[in-house]
Parts: structure tokens; C-alpha cells; sequence
């Protein structure tokens, strides 16, 4: 009846309020304590002439079942009326106290718990507890405190009991059990003596250990279990026969579930083949593997290979991680080497991308390096007896991974006016990344969580790659993968913005990040948001004035590197950017310039001295005779946030 009542009230709500102001609307309904809603609250607004039902809540009562409240509109206000419910908690009878016993309680209300006890001699026929129900009544039945019996049993905790009796009268016989996954501890039957006494105590309920299926050893190979018995825990090992190598797992533990968390390995005869370093520094061996896909019908997975491993001849990849590429690598973190008749056809090494290679060391040339050439590292140069030098004595590795000057050459003393050919070379500019927010391993400063970006291209002709598979909404994009950018019909669309993308942060990629896949011939404006989120750091208009969100296409605008008390420079040549239905922005660096401030009355002699020095610029410092340079640092370099020493040296 109540449930008819409820829809009624809401259909005959809803029609009241079909011809109000949509804008005019009661809150939410008034909260009533120890009252719930039963019907009306199915809705996000509720205009006037709507009605909410309540009633009391399970062990509580009042005069009348069900009250409503109702919206109601009144000089243009819409307010609820008052509910008029009061509910009270449900109270039992006083409970009584059995013959020769009594009954322990502290309240009578809903939930109360009584407890019963014997006097000395007797003992209670049933239950010990009950409890106030929500009609108002004591659940079971009075318990009665006989002399011809024992005390009532109970349960082990994680298990039962069965009384093969009605009553636990003299003679009758308990028996305990215990639940699934668990042994008895003491004895499983009981009786009921003439002394009123049970012949035991009642038993304990232990878990029992999960226990995995044997391990079984692998074809030509052997393993060992620790402990003996294959309980949670346990460890097993395994090792192959001589002649024959391990492929997957060496171990495996019995997890807590009762399965192993390997599964048992092979052994395989080995051929010609080749070891992976048991340490390879900033690096490890894969290989790439053509698997199956549900979409397409194939694609590369990457999968690394464990230290140790013997492999047998084939290709494979040496991946770096984090600022490290592989040694001799033109570019990137990944080598393709090759493992040829049991040897590693080439070096197994990831260097920091900011190491210098060992320049050309002209004849007649003799030097001094230290063994790993890094940033900073300096080498010096001399010429054999009967020759001079001609050029810079040292050179410093930049944190581009270039030298500061090209070798000298050493000309013979007879030839004095001997020149020297130009070995000058053009080094490509590094753009700044944000990697140094983020450990070379990829994870976070802050602990140790790998680091991704999330792709979400908002351009449903737009096709992304990260390692040849194919990516869609929502994947996560490994830490300094590179993200290749096509457009799904060639024919009608072509590409507008950067072909390419790499995470190096652990940012979501902004939706202006993206390229678009324009229509041929479109002429489409390009936001302003865009620019700004794709400009070098320390790149800005060159105009103060303020742009719109969106310019025609064709637009130019000039680019400059931003005022910071004037020691910011560009150093392209080409400073303007273009809208071509997106933003074509011309590969502009702003590096910032370092300035030496000397102290008062400083003797310090600079080579070479001018007021700014532009980043990777070296300075030779020295003293006069008779005075010494502290620190003893003769050589320093502009850096981007500075010099790299500080303080800077002086004389003494």
C-alpha cells in the first residue's frame, strides 16, 4: 500500500509542477532524524508541488507510518513544509530472571543485548544471549537453569558445534568441527558427566597452511625447494644441465593464493651464442618480437632480456635509459647490435648524452685526457720537441657533448709562417628539455613511480606511434618515447604541426601539443594558445600588444628571446613565426649570457675579456707572478644558470 501510495504522490507532483517557472525550485528535501526516504528523492531539481515520503528507520516507530513533505510556492518562493514525524526507539519488555538464575542487562531498547546466568549447581538448557528485536520482543526462547545439567556449549571461534541432544543433560555428547581451511586442536567430543562437567575443553580452530602443487623440474634440467614442503612461502630454484641454458625463470615463490608465481622453466641445448652483461650500466638488451593483434594484423613488442641470459646469434636492441645513449650512436636510445657466432659484434655501453667523443689528434700532436670524456672534462694539449703550437692549448667538453676548440697543430719550428688548415666544424644546438624534473630512470623526483603521459589526440583523423604500436585514447605513453604523427587519409588531409612528440614529463600532452590533419587547400586561422604553448623556453613576441585568440592564416609574427636585464640573445637567423592553418615556428634558441664580476682592485688577469660570454663560452684565468689563484681552477665555463664556479677564483 505504501509503494502504491508513493508513485501516486510523485505522478500527481510532477503535474502540478509542469506549469512553473523552470528557474523557480525547492533544495534538497529536509533531512528528518531517524527517518528515511521512501519515495520522491529520484530527482535533480524539484519544482513546487513536489512531494517526499518518509518513514521511521528499523527499530524505530511513531504515531502515523508515513508523512510526506511537499514544495510549496509562495510569493514566488519555493520552500519546504515541515515534515511532522517524531520517531522513537523500539523498547522490549523488562526481561525476566529464570528460576535459580538471573537476567544482566543495561538497556531494553532496539539491539539491547541480556545475558543469562545460573546460580551455583545449575546451569542454563539453552542459549546465554538474546537480543531486542525490531518488533519489540526478545528473539528465542526463556532459558531455564536446571541442576541435571552441564553448561550449554559454544563454538570454537572458526568453527561449530553439534549436540546430539536436546538438552546438555548427563550422558549427552558434543561434537566439535572446524570450517573450511582449518585443523582442530584439542578433542572433537565431549561429554556431559554426573558432575555436571564436560569431559574436555572445548578445542581451538587453527589455519592451515595453503600449500601449492609440487614443483616439477624442467626437461635436461634440476631444482630445489626451500623449506621441504611446498607451503606458502617456499622458495623454488632451478639450473640446467651443462650444455644447456635457462630460458625463463630461475625462481619462483608459493604465493599466498597456493600457486607458484612463475611458471617452470625450459632448458635449452646451447648452440653458438652469446651472454648479456650480468651489469650494464644506464642500459639493457631486448629484442623486438612480431606478435598478433586484435586489430591489426601484427605489431613490434618490445620485450628486454634478463642479465645473465645466453642467447644465441641474432639481432637485437641496446636501449638506454634517461640521458644516456648508446656508445657510437648517431642519435637516440636505442642501437641495433648483433650477436655473431657465440660474440657481440659491437660495444655494449650507454654514455651520457652530454660526453664528448675523442677528437681527431692531428700529427705531431701529443695530449692528456682523463679516461671517461664528460661534461667539464678538460684536455690538454702539447706538441713533440722541434714543434710549436698552434691553437688552444686545452678544451673543455661542453654540456652539448662538443668541444670548446678544435686541436691545435703543431708546426715545425723551421716553418714559422706555416698555416693551419681549418678544422672548424658546425655542432647542431641542443633545444632545452624538461628532463631534469625528471630522474634519469625515469620516475618521479619524489619516489620511485615510473613516469607516462597520457595521450588524447582531439583529432579523429589523426594516427599516433610510439615504438610501432599504434596508439588510442587514453594509453600511456612511456618516459621519453617518441610519438610519430600521420594522418589517416593522405589523400584528403595532410599534416599540419610537429610530426613528432616525446614524453619528458609526467604531464598528461597538452590538447595544443598535438598537430591537426587539415584538408588540402584549407585556409583555417591558428590560436594564439597554440603559439604560446609550443614557443622555445625564453621565446616571445617581439610586439607588446595584445593578439587575439585566433589570426588569419598567413599571419608572421616576429619572435624574440625575453629582456632579462639584457643578456638574452637569439642566435638563428630566422625569427618569425607563421600560421599555415598551423603554427610553423623556426628553430630559435635563447641561451642566457653569463657576466664576470670582479672584485675591487682584482689582479686577475682574463683571457678573453669582454663585458658578456654566451653559454658554453670557456675563460682562462691566471695570476701575476709572485701571486696565486684560489681556488686553483684555471679554466671556467658560462653555463646556463651561471658560472661553473662559484665564487669566482681570485688572486692572492
Amino acid at each position: 500500500m505504501e509503494i502504491v501510495l508513493a508513485y501516486f504522490v510523485v505522478i500527481v507532483g510532477n503535474l502540478f509542477s509542469a506549469n512553473v517557472k523552470a528557474d523557480i525550485n525547492c533544495g534538497p528535501p529536509p533531512v528528518v532524524s531517524r527517518a528515511i526516504i521512501i519515495a520522491g528523492a529520484d530527482k535533480e531539481v524539484y519544482r513546487p508541488e513536489s512531494l517526499i515520503l518518509y518513514k521511521c528507520r528499523l527499530g524505530y516507530f511513531s504515531d502515523v507510518s508515513v508523512v510526506s513533505s511537499k514544495c510549496k510556492l509562495s510569493r514566488n518562493i519555493a520552500e519546504w513544509t515541515r515534515p511532522n514525524i517524531r520517531c522513537k526507539r523500539v523498547t522490549c519488555d523488562v526481561p525476566r530472571n529464570p528460576k535459580n538464575g538471573r537476567a544482566i542487562y543495561n538497556s531494553i531498547n532496539y539491539e539491547a543485548e541480556v545475558t543469562y546466568e545460573c546460580n551455583e549447581g545449575y546451569y542454563l538448557s539453552n542459549q546465554q544471549r538474546r537480543f531486542c528485536s525490531a518488533d519489540g520482543t526478545w528473539n528465542g526462547t526463556d532459558p531455564v537453569c536446571s541442576d541435571n545439567l552441564c553448561s550449554f556449549p559454544r563454538a570454537p571461534e572458526n568453527g561449530f558445534f553439534n549436540l546430539m541432544s536436546a538438552k546438555p543433560e548427563v550422558g549427552s555428547t558434543v561434537t566439535y568441527s572446524c570450517n573450511d581451511g582449518f585443523k582442530l586442536e584439542g578433542s572433537a567430543t565431549s561429554e556431559c558427566t554426573e558432575t555436571r562437567r564436560w569431559t574436555s575443553s572445548i578445542p581451538r580452530c587453527l589455519r592451515l597452511p595453503k600449500m601449492c602443487q609440487p614443483p616439477v623440474a624442467p626437461e635436461n634440467g634440476f631444482f630445489s625447494l626451500t623449506p621441504d614442503k611446498p607451503e606458502v612461502g617456499s622458495i623454488v630454484k632451478y639450473s640446467c644441465r651443462d650444455g644447456f641454458k635457462l630460458r625463463g625463470s630461475a625462481e619462483s615463490e608459493c604465493g599466498e593464493e597456493g600457486t607458484w608465481t612463475n611458471p617452470t622453466p625450459k632448458c635449452f641445448f646451447i648452440t653458438d651464442s652469446c651472454k648479456v652483461p650480468e651489469v650494464l650500466p644506464h642500459g639493457e638488451i631486448g629484442m623486438y618480437k612480431v606478435v598478433p593483434h586484435p586489430q591489426y594484423l601484427y605489431f613490434l613488442k618490445y620485450e628486454s632480456i634478463l642479465a645473465g641470459t645466453i642467447v644465441a646469434d641474432g639481432n637485437f636492441v641496446l636501449k638506454c635509459e634517461g640521458m644516456y645513449k648508446p656508445k657510437g650512436s648517431q642519435g637516440g636510445q636505442e642501437k641495433r647490435i648483433e650477436c655473431k657466432d657465440g660474440t657481440w659484434l659491437d660495444e655494449l655501453q650507454c654514455v651520457s648524452e652530454n660526453s664528448c667523443e675523442l677528437p681527431a689528434i692531428p700529427e705531431n700532436v701529443l695530449y692528456v685526457a682523463p679516461e671517461k670524456l664528460e661534461f667539464g672534462s678538460i684536455i690538454k694539449y702539447h706538441c713533440k720537441d722541434g714543434f710549436r703550437l698552434q691553437g688552444s692549448a686545452e678544451s673543455v667538453c661542453r654540456i652539448t657533448g662538443t668541444w670548446s676548440h678544435v686541436p691545435p697543430t703543431c708546426l715545425s719550428r723551421r716553418k714559422p709562417f706555416e698555416e693551419e688548415e681549418s678544422r672548424t666544424t658546425t655542432q647542431p644546438l641542443i633545444l632545452p628539455s624538461t628532463t631534469d624534473k625528471i630522474n634519469v630512470n625515469g620516475t618521479k623526483p619524489d619516489n620511485s613511480e615510473p613516469c607516462y603521459c597520457e595521450y588524447n589526440s582531439p583529432d579523429e583523423h589523426l594516427e599516433a606511434y610510439c615504438n610501432y604500436i599504434k596508439l588510442h585514447n587514453g594509453d600511456k605513453v612511456k618516459f621519453l618515447c617518441t610519438v610519430r604523427f600521420y594522418c589517416k587519409e593522405a589523400n584528403t588531409y595532410r599534416l599540419r604541426g610537429p610530426r613528432e612528440m616525446t614524453c619528458t614529463d609526467c604531464e598528461p600532452f597538452r590538447s595544443t601539443m598535438y598537430p591537426k590533419c587539415m584538408e588540402r587547400n584549407s585556409r583555417e586561422p591558428c590560436s594564439m594558445e597554440t603559439l604560446f604553448s609550443r614557443l622555445p623556453e625564453g621565446a616571445m613576441l617581439k610586439t607588446g600588444e595584445r593578439q587575439p585568440e585566433t589570426v588569419p592564416y598567413g599571419t608572421t609574427l616576429e619572435l624574440t628571446c625575453a629582456d632579462n636585464d639584457g643578456i638574452m640573445y637569439i642566435n638563428r637567423f630566422r625569427n618569425k613565426a607563421k600560421c599555415n592553418g598551423t603554427w610553423t615556428i623556426p628553430p630559435i634558441r635563447c641561451s642566457r649570457a653569463c657576466r664576470l664580476t670582479l672584485r675591487t682592485n682584482s689582479s686577475l688577469v682574463v683571457v678573453p675579456k669582454k663585458d658578456l660570454y654566451l653559454f658554453g663560452e670557456t675563460v682562462t684565468l691566471s695570476c701575476p707572478k709572485g701571486q696565486t689563484l684560489i681556488p686553483d681552477t684555471p679554466v671556467i665555463f658560462c653555463l646556463r644558470r651561471g658560472w661553473s664556479n662559484r665564487p669566482i677564483p681570485y688572486c692572492e
